[in-house]
């Protein structure tokens, strides 16, 4: 309850605050409702404080925001003023926080893995179990690797399947050494398949993968591994 009713006073203020033309006290607050509606933690205290009604008296700021916010834009779900301003969207909005959060903890605490199956049987260096990676150079990025080196034109590759900001997930084969010096030097990334517009997606695609380098050969398919059970 709490909670809550910080939510009521933070959005009544702010929009108190537009309402008065204080405009250094409005950016503030807009900063900060945009932090909050972007913060994809799967606590209460990010997108998920706001109820439906507080995104309904939102609607007209979020919209100047998409408007005139590139950064902002870029992040949002949802791209422009007019499905903001939709009536639908405060709904829409609501059941995308809640659906992609709860997907995110399904995802973060059970999914270890992943089975990639190729459409062209001669080439079954592609198919196996992919293990997710816990490399801690990665960063934030997700990433699945295949644990046997393939060889292709004398030179070995690990192969990938990860998720890159702005391009979304790829099957990549990456250049693999031993040695120090192979390891030391940039590794060349070639990305075999992509899946065209997966870049807000949690999951690796199960199909629709288009083949980008010629080492890849018709497409792939994908199930997910939770614990024992593959679907």
């Amino acid at each position: 309850k709490g909670l809550s009713l910080d939510t009521n006073l933070f959005v009544h203020t702010l929009l108190l605050c537009k309402d008065a033309n204080l405009e250094a006290a409005t950016e503030i607050g807009v900063q900060y409702m945009k932090k909050k509606l972007l913060k994809n933690d799967t606590d209460a205290y990010g997108s998920l404080m706001f109820t439906q009604k507080h995104i309904e008296r939102l609607v007209p700021l979020i919209a100047e925001q998409v408007e005139s916010d590139p950064e902002f834009r870029s992040q949002f779900p949802f791209k422009t003023k007019e499905s903001i301003e939709s009536s639908l969207f405060p709904g829409y909005f609501i059941n995308y926080t809640i659906g992609n959060r709860a997907i995110q903890m399904v995802f973060d605490e059970g999914l270890s893995s992943i089975t990639v199956s190729s459409s062209v049987k001669q080439r079954v260096e592609f198919d196996g179990v992919f293990v997710r990676s816990t490399d801690p150079s990665l960063g934030s990025s997700i990433s699945f690797e295949k644990e046997a080196v393939v060889t292709w034109k004398n030179v070995s590759f690990k192969l990938l399947v990860e998720r890159i900001d702005k391009r979304g997930w790829v099957v990549i084969a990456r250049e693999h050494g031993t040695s120090k010096a192979a390891k030391k030097k940039e590794r060349r990334r070639i990305v075999l398949w992509e899946s065209p517009v997966s870049q807000t997606t949690i999951f690796p695609p199960r199909d629709c993968w288009k083949r980008v380098d010629p080492f890849a050969r018709g497409t792939v398919s994908i199930e997910y591994n939770f614990g024992g059970c593959s679907v």
